[in-house]
């Protein structure tokens, strides 16, 4: 039987410490060369108009998928949304605008490697967040100081709120300082976490204040443009990012860290061009673009005018699994950490398998007869 679990059954009933223990063993997986991810691919085509205030729209088809033998159980996750970017407190975003219901389109396939059939259905928001927050959590737990209790966080959306949950299982938190460019987040923020939370939490007015006295900060914003500087981290803090323009251009020079490491796994890869299979290194980002149309009038790439950030060769950075073995990690009380947070789709099938243990368990969910997602006809 396949289950199909909707966003209210994952509300109320999955938890973020739930999984993080799925999560480090896919990383684990990884180390023994026994898990598998693939490229996100993201088809970008702009819209004929921009919406009411002139910002800039496209739409976008987004996949990617993984596999974990050692949980039996692969995924792809699958988005179609429509994009827009615009300026908010002087910070470019983008953002994604829900459909005509209101909501936003976005699902995840989860499969049995077993059996190669399909175990569950269900909407990958939730999940996207969990996923996300947890990879930064375990990166915090292996490279910041054991006794980090002071968080500073970069952002007041989803991913805030996630990764303050994913901190507060993994650290003994007493105070979070969190900060956002517009005054009703941050504020709203505070507000609804200090219901879900039982540490400290602070708003401030600037952003270099959620970094004084913080053990561990954590950017988790949609800004197109750098959130902070580098100076304004504290010694032997741990800093965290998720995406590759939220840091200023020196974050992912050689030196800047004691310890600098990112979530992409050491893979191997193979490419078919023509009628030759080669093996390749591992890619230096981790999305390939396909744009229908004029590039330019899609601000994703129009307004990518620094050349230096994509000049890392990541094959020469540690990855998360490095870091969980042991094989990277901080000397001493004093140095400064970072981790560079790049979404993959193994993760959504480590947290796939931990919800649709959950589901099996608690009954969670509506069961779907398998067979209508079976076909006679064999797939080429």
């Amino acid at each position: 039987m396949t289950r199909l679990i909707t966003e209210e059954d994952i509300n109320e009933n999955l938890e973020v410490m739930e999984i993080i223990s799925a999560i480090e063993r896919m990383f684990v997986g990884f180390g023994e060369g026994m898990a598998a991810t693939n490229t996100r691919e993201d088809i970008l085509s702009p819209q004929s108009s921009p919406d009411e205030s002139g910002n800039t729209m496209s739409h976008l088809l987004k996949t990617m998928g993984g596999v974990i033998p050692a949980l039996e159980v692969g995924a792809v996750r699958i988005n179609s949304n429509i994009l827009k970017w615009e300026t908010r407190g002087g910070k470019r975003t983008k953002s994604k605008i829900p459909g005509e219901t209101g909501k936003y389109t976005g699902l995840v396939l989860l499969f049995s490697t077993k059996t190669g059939e399909l175990l569950a259905i269900f909407p990958d928001g939730i999940i996207q967040t969990y996923r996300v927050a947890v990879t930064s959590a375990i990166a915090a737990k292996y490279l910041a100081n054991k006794d980090s209790s002071q968080i500073g966080i970069l952002g007041a959306g989803p991913q805030a709120r996630a990764h303050l949950l994913a901190f507060e299982d993994i650290f003994k938190i007493e105070n979070v300082k969190v900060y956002s460019p517009t005054v009703k987040s941050r504020t709203s923020f505070v507000s609804s976490m200090g219901k879900e939370s039982s540490v400290d939490i602070v708003s401030v007015d600037a952003p270099e204040k959620a970094f004084d006295q913080s053990n561990i900060i954590q950017c988790a914003t949609n800004s197109l443009d750098p959130v902070f500087e580098i100076e304004w981290i504290p010694k032997g803090a741990h800093i965290g990012v998720l995406n590759r323009k939220e840091p200023p251009v020196e974050f992912f020079k050689k030196g800047t860290f004691d310890v600098f490491a990112q979530s992409w796994p050491k893979t191997k890869i193979y490419e078919e061009i023509g009628t030759v299979v080669r093996e390749r290194e591992m890619p230096v980002k981790n999305i390939n673009y396909y744009v229908v149309g004029d590039e330019s009038q899609i601000p994703e790439f129009s307004t990518s005018s620094d050349q230096n950030r994509g000049q890392v060769n990541w094959s020469k950075i540690p990855s998360l699994h490095e870091v969980i073995s042991g094989e990277v990690k901080r000397e001493n009380k004093e140095q400064k950490t970072a981790f560079y947070n790049r979404g993959f789709g193994t993760q959504f099938a480590a947290a796939g398998w931990a919800l649709y243990q959950l589901a099996e368990k608690e009954d969670i969910g509506h069961v779907l007869p398998t067979r209508w997602f079976e076909q006679e006809l064999q797939g080429t």
